[in-house]
């Protein structure tokens, strides 16, 4: 708003009294102008300075997840070839029973390093996500994870699809997202939880998609492990990070002796 201040005893011709108004429309329309710049010019600083982060994000999760694998293969596949190669050195040449013992050891150690390296590979990237999709992926997952780690996994997906209805697929990102978040989930209760059974379910809505993990382990003080910095915490904050990216939440609830549960939703449209 623009005012301009007149001695009270002026008086105003018709002429004069256009020329102000004019004069006053004038000025409003070029200070509403630079408020205008001012607001764009702010939007787009908070809109570069938001993607700035959300880059930072997931340029970190990249490197969490690079370094994880890293010290998976230096770790479990470095040290089983390792030993690997100490019993081939140690082997002497004795009698037909002693090779055929000596052959079969050979053959589990090998085909368990075999498991462990298609697991790898899966946790990288599975060909069947970009396939087949969501459900098939996530399945396909805890069965072949159910194979390495002995843990008993239930898996379900609920669709509002008819039986025998072709439904349509998840967005890319939201379908990546939430495979890595459940990935993250097994992969930490097979590491901390000291489980015997996980459940989870993937449920499709017409508004949303929502991934839900729950476990009979020992369980664990959410705060206190999220104040932290340990492999643990920094497996949360990733997946509380990937929801974030495509306007999802997750929620974790827990307790020493009380199990985990985590459920990660997405929006849909």
């Amino acid at each position: 708003m623009v005012n301009f201040s007149l001695p009270s005893e002026s008086v105003l011709t018709s002429d004069q009294r256009a020329y102000l108004e004019a004069a006053v429309n004038v000025t409003s329309a070029a200070l509403s102008e630079q408020l205008s710049r001012q607001e764009a010019r702010l939007a787009r600083e908070e809109k570069l300075a938001l993607e700035r982060m959300l880059l930072s994000r997931v340029l970190a999760s990249q490197e969490d997840e690079r370094m994880r694998l890293s010290r998976e293969l230096h770790d479990d596949l470095g040290q089983a070839l390792s030993a690997l190669l100490l019993e081939i050195g140690s082997a002497s040449g004795g009698d037909a029973a002693s090779f055929v013992a000596f052959r079969k050891r050979m053959e589990g150690s090998i085909r368990a390093l075999v498991d462990r390296v298609a697991m790898l590979a899966w946790e990288l990237r599975p060909a069947i996500l970009d396939d087949y999709g969501l459900p098939h992926a996530v399945g396909r997952y805890a069965e072949r994870l159910r194979g390495v780690s002995g843990l008993e996994i239930d898996f379900q997906y609920l669709s509002p699809a008819a039986p025998g209805q072709k439904e349509g697929r998840l967005p890319p990102e939201v379908e990546l997202v939430l495979y890595r978040i459940t990935q993250e989930a097994l992969n930490n209760v097979v590491k901390h939880a000291r489980a015997r059974r996980v459940s989870v379910l993937l449920t499709r809505q017409p508004t949303e998609v929502a991934v839900l993990v729950e476990d009979d382990g020992i369980g664990f003080e959410v705060e206190r492990v999220l104040r932290g910095n340990g492999e643990q915490c920094l497996g949360l904050r990733g997946m509380e990070e990937r929801a974030s990216l495509i306007r999802g939440r997750l929620r974790i609830e827990s307790a020493p002796g009380k199990g985990t549960t985590l459920k990660a939703t997405v929006p849909l449209g």
